[in-house]
């Protein structure tokens, strides 16, 4: 930690900018909860029973319908984490794009889809069945969806500063994870 701060307050540091996502719940009886800018990840996730059906809708056209455990939109940072264990890319994240990536879904179209920093994605809830609950998780914080709801997801105006204190690359990151 001394070395850290030394580095830092003999400036021998760069900062990153790093993308962020923050979105809405639009209730069926029109009420807006908002979802506050998350670093990771904005996920639709199940409880431990059945599974949640969902349209994923992108710039107002259906890419799919889903019966799944859930769907995670994510920003390059958290490529690394929930979305790379569902089977997702990894990202540079410095990178400016969102990873539609579905969780255990029951369908032939179970890999991720690469957006636009500028796509707006919209998951439709269209339906629950018996016990089954249902969250959004942003960065990890749960709140709970019903039937009818759609929740929007969009990149923020807002970033998270990192300060970087060595020179490894991304890829030298990679390489010394994977190995």
């Amino acid at each position: 930690m001394k070395n850290a701060l030394d580095n830092i307050l003999d400036g021998n540091y760069h900062v990153e900018d790093r993308m962020m996502v923050e979105g809405s719940i639009i209730r069926q009886n029109g009420d807006v909860i908002s979802i506050p800018e998350s670093l990771n990840e904005i996920a639709i996730s199940k409880n431990i029973n059945g599974v949640v059906r969902f349209d994923a809708i992108v710039n107002d056209k259906l890419i799919n319908s889903y019966i799944a455990d859930g769907i995670m939109v994510c920003t390059p940072t958290g490529s690394t984490a929930y979305n790379l264990s569902c089977g997702g890319p990894i990202v540079d994240p410095t990178a400016e794009i969102l990873t539609l990536t579905p969780v255990a879904p029951h369908t032939v179209l179970n890999k991720s889809i690469i957006l636009s920093k500028r796509s707006t994605v919209k998951i439709e809830i269209t339906e629950l069945r018996d016990n089954t609950s249902a969250y959004v998780l942003h960065d990890g914080i749960p709140i709970e969806l019903a039937s009818g709801d759609t929740v929007e997801i969009k990149k923020s105006d807002k970033v998270t500063k990192i300060i970087k204190l060595e020179d490894r690359s991304f890829i030298d990151t990679i390489r010394e994870n994977i190995s």
